[in-house]
């Protein structure tokens, strides 16, 4: 019986591959220190809060890391994200992608963040967006990027 729960429980574990992605990479070209979430209730304007209590969705400026998706506490395949079970439950395929700036997040409390959108980026992205990205999103956007739903718009900064 301990055998099986354990083959259940760690069996579950995706490996990273072409059809599994683990997360998305972050690529943090700026020199602020930002924090990243994302939300599938599209199209909610804002989402993330309790990030700053969170270290992992913490970024330095000038640095690459990387957000893992758990799912029921389990590691998940960010595909996952974008299966019929998440279609379902908000009737699109978009993954809302936010990065705010840290010095914001600490010196605001979130209604005001959230009343006055105090969003450094958000990006509305597809499972097609996302294969096309290598699930690699940077900040500020780069040139792969210009194609992508994003507010503000790519180049309007």
């Amino acid at each position: 019986m301990v055998s099986i729960i354990s083959a259940i429980a760690f069996g579950c574990v995706p490996k990273e591959g072409p059809n599994c992605h683990t997360g998305i990479t972050i690529n943090n070209q700026s020199d602020k220190c930002i924090y990243c979430s994302w939300s599938i209730q599209y199209p909610d304007s804002i989402a993330g809060a309790g990030i700053v209590e969170d270290p992992d969705l913490r970024f330095l400026g000038g640095s690459t890391g990387k957000m893992y998706n758990y799912s029921v506490g389990h590691l998940a395949c960010m595909e996952f994200r974008y299966s019929s079970f998440y279609k379902s439950a908000s009737s699109v395929d978009t993954l809302m992608f936010y990065v705010y700036d840290e010095s914001v997040l600490l010196n605001n409390d979130w209604g005001d963040v959230v009343k006055n959108h105090m969003v450094l980026q958000r990006y509305d992205l597809s499972l097609g967006d996302m294969r096309a990205l290598d699930w690699t999103l940077s900040y500020p956007p780069d040139e792969r990027m210009k194609g992508i739903k994003m507010w503000p718009p790519y180049g309007s900064k």
